[in-house]
């Protein structure tokens, strides 16, 4: 395995923040919904990046 210092930084990252919530996934989406409401303006969401790549097409159907 290629050794990669980004994906490195990535898995440290990971580590930390599953250290922090004690490796409870659910305490994990509880953080990210968190910061999720906290800084709605750096949310993307699909249909965004769709509508500003695609501005012609209609959007998805729901379910998709």
């Amino acid at each position: 395995m290629i050794d990669d210092p980004i994906v490195e930084d990535v898995y440290q990252a990971r580590q930390k923040i599953l250290d922090q919530c004690n490796g409870d996934l659910a305490k994990w989406i509880e953080r990210l919904k968190a910061a999720e409401a906290q800084h709605q303006n750096r949310v993307v969401t699909r249909e965004a990046v769709d509508e500003k790549s695609h501005p012609d097409r209609s959007p998805h159907p729901a379910g998709r």
